[in-house]
């Protein structure tokens, strides 16, 4: 979390809710918990606390929904990625609407060389995907993955082919 604006207001909101006073260490802690999540994920768990716990929440508590929250991301980021593949291929460049799932296709080879993987591979490409998925904490990566068709016509000077965004279709995947 970097937003200790809102930090500090959902710490006092809980703090009344709860019926406990927050000091200045108790601050701290939850801050260093907080921390290496983004903004968003932090007030999604902020706001499931306040709607499903009895009692003033510990440190753990905040760890297992947002940790839960990861996972269910990233097992959401590879459902995009697989059927991307299985639908497209990896002749094509394609933007999924999020860096973070470039960067990290990237880091497993590139859009062209997953596209060789067989099924099998494919399922530790999964695992492989999904952990990386949540251990990176900075959103930011390439604009696209880039397909063979690109990289191969890019450096002849040709017209690169038409990118295939998946955007609207993560959005989808999201909700």
């Amino acid at each position: 979390m970097n937003n200790k604006k809102i930090f500090a207001e959902y710490m006092t909101t809980i703090g009344e809710l709860f019926d406990k006073e927050i000091t200045p260490t108790i601050r701290k802690i939850y801050w260093k918990i907080l921390e290496p999540f983004s903004d968003e994920d932090c007030e999604k768990a902020f706001n499931q606390i306040i709607a499903t716990c009895k009692f003033f929440p510990k440190p753990v508590e905040f760890l297992e929904i947002l940790r839960g929250r990861s996972e269910d991301d990233s097992t959401r980021a590879w459902i995009l990625v697989d059927e991307a593949m299985r639908k497209h291929g990896n002749y094509s460049s394609l933007d999924f609407g999020e860096p973070k799932i470039h960067r990290i296709v990237e880091m497993l080879g590139g859009w062209d060389y997953l596209g060789t993987l067989i099924e099998e591979e494919w399922k530790w490409k999964r695992k492989e995907f999904e952990s990386l998925y949540q251990a990176i904490k900075r959103p930011d990566g390439p604009d696209r993955v880039i397909g063979i068709c690109e990289k191969a016509n890019e450096p002849r000077g040709f017209e690169s082919p038409k990118l295939i965004s998946l955007a609207e279709k993560k959005q989808k995947l999201l909700k």
